[in-house]
This record gives C-alpha cells, structure tokens and sequence, in this order.
C-alpha cells in the first residue's frame, strides 16, 4: 500500500491471485480517524448478472460490484458483451447498503484477453 498524505491518497495494490475486500475501505479510513471521500477503484474480474443488473465478479475474497451510474455504464450496456468476459473497471466505489451488494459508477472499462 501506499499512502501519500499531502495528496489524501492511499493506493492499495493486491498481489496477483491474491486480493482484499475494497468495501472494507471506508471502514478501515474512518477507523484511522480520517473521512474517506471518494473512493476511486480499478478492478478486475469478470461480467455477470446480479438482480437483473450488470455486476463484476472479483476472484479471491467472493465479491460482486453492481455497476451502476457514471459515464460509461450505457456504452458498457450497449456493447453487447457476453456475460462471463473478463473486463477491468474503473469507477467510484459506493458501500452496501443493508443486504444489497456494493455498488461501482463505471467511468471506464475494457475487455481483458
């Protein structure tokens, strides 16, 4: 992890194969004593359905991000992807809310070979 204070930036890396739980994030700020802001995340994983809606399934830890909102969430809708391709997203983070799972506004995405 890095962290650069005069910035308000921490950058937290998972090592390949391995990974962390980027929900637990705000948590682990808060507790630190600092407000978390937002939370701009890049991952990795693959296309699925969640409740009807475009998620991203993150190996290690099980996780799905909803993606919804942000700039590029209809392109990403429209591109006719097949569900189960490996994609990257980047976008802002936005914690669960009581039993409903994470969510991600998509800014950009790619297809990973």
């Amino acid at each position: 992890m890095n962290v650069e204070f005069k910035q308000g930036r921490a950058v937290i890396d998972a090592e390949e194969g391995g990974g962390f739980d980027p929900t637990q994030i705000p948590t682990a700020v808060e507790d630190a004593g600092f407000g978390p802001g937002e939370i701009r995340l890049e991952a990795k994983g693959m296309l699925v359905e969640h409740e009807g809606m475009l998620a991203l399934q993150i190996p290690g830890p099980p996780l799905r991000l909803v993606l919804a909102g942000g700039e590029a969430i209809e392109e990403l809708k429209s591109s006719g992807l097949p569900l189960g391709s490996s994609i990257r997203v980047e976008g802002l983070l936005h914690p669960s809310h009581a039993d409903k799972a994470p969510g991600m506004e998509v800014a950009l995405w790619e297809v990973l070979e």
